[in-house]
């Protein structure tokens, strides 16, 4: 039996592979080998193991996070709902093009029976969510760090997306109706099958919306975004003070906003390449030598990523693989019994 991927998967596969090189080259140019290997042993352990409790209190606030927006649909454990987060994170950490999404979708629909499309739905609201919040959260250093014409026409242009998207969002979730109905006079100029294709997905998308509908679930929703993302600059304020750079106040903030725009590029497996070019870039803009600005990215990346890639391996597998051997044990047989 062959096994074959269709061309568009294969093209997108390669498009990554090819982002993660360029990004890499990009990362390692010029940078003095004999620092950057001296550097690496000159982090602070006992600083930087404060980092894995701020990350995991950011794992457990998305887990929260998740729990309510699938708990709006049907049934959801905490326990489900950290298994799906992990899920999503080994998925991100061994497979390319960010496809780890699609898994936590699907851990969704393994443990909820709801449909693909509304899992997704539902992952599409965190993620518009956690733009909003990285936009204010990190945008407003870049003139403390660039300078003053750092909010060029580019970045306005996709600060304004960014607000539209925002907007439509608000109005698909408490004017439904009237969502749809734009919905359809807009399809009506671009044909019946383009109508057939889209008017499905966008009433998966409205369903996701609904989870925000109740005022309490959604305040909870942005509360915990918040502090997921408070959690996540604390992370990075831990890197900095475990490699002792000389950095500005404001340096977690930058490196939020430089990865945030890196990880989100089609990249390899773990964001190889597009990870360390952003934390080197923006420690850069903050004069911190190339060599160890490379050793801080190879070291972080490798360090903070590796033990969640365990422990979400040991939570998600043995469910994963006890469902996987139940359905094998009730398949029939079409061999007929032995007597």
């Amino acid at each position: 039996m062959k096994f074959s991927l269709p061309k568009r998967q294969v093209f997108a596969l390669l498009i990554s592979i090819l982002v993660s090189v360029v990004a890499l080259f990009a990362t390692f140019r010029g940078v003095d080998f004999n620092s950057f290997w001296a550097q690496t042993t000159k982090v602070k352990m006992g600083v930087f193991l404060l980092s894995y409790l701020s990350a995991g209190l950011g794992f457990l606030c998305i887990a929260l996070r998740i729990k309510i927006l699938v708990g709006t649909q049907h049934p959801f454990s905490f326990k489900d709902a950290l298994r799906s987060v992990f899920a999503g994170y080994l998925g991100n950490a061994v497979l390319p093009a960010r496809i780890g999404e699609f898994l936590k979708a699907g851990y969704i629909s393994f443990r909820t029976g709801l449909s693909p499309g509304l899992s997704i739905a539902l992952i599409a609201v965190e993620r518009v969510i956690d733009l909003a919040l990285v936009i204010a959260f990190s945008l407003w250093v870049l003139p403390l760090a660039l300078g003053s014409g750092a909010l060029g026409p580019g970045v306005w242009l996709a600060v304004a997306i960014a607000a539209a998207g925002c907007c439509v969002l608000v109005v698909a979730t408490f004017q439904s109706m009237l969502f749809m109905k734009v919905v359809r006079y807009v399809l009506s100029f671009l044909g019946a099958k383009l109508e057939r294709l889209i008017l499905p997905i966008a009433q998966q998308v409205l369903d996701g919306l609904g989870a925000l509908k109740k005022k309490k679930d959604a305040f909870y929703v942005i509360l915990l975004s918040v502090f997921y993302w408070l959690f996540s600059l604390v992370t990075l304020h831990v890197w900095t003070l475990a490699f002792d750079l000389e950095v500005p106040w404001y340096a977690s903030f930058l490196l939020l906003a430089f990865l945030a725009v890196g990880t989100a590029l089609p990249a390899a497996a773990a964001y190889v390449g597009t990870y360390h070019f952003a934390v080197v870039a923006a420690l850069s803009v903050m004069d911190t030598p190339k060599s160890r600005a490379a050793a801080v990215a190879v070291f972080v990346h490798a360090a903070g990523m590796i033990p969640w890639v365990i422990l979400g391996a040991l939570l998600v597998g043995p469910t994963v693989l006890s469902r996987s051997t139940k359905r094998i044990a009730d398949k029939p047989s079409d061999k007929g019994d032995i007597i």
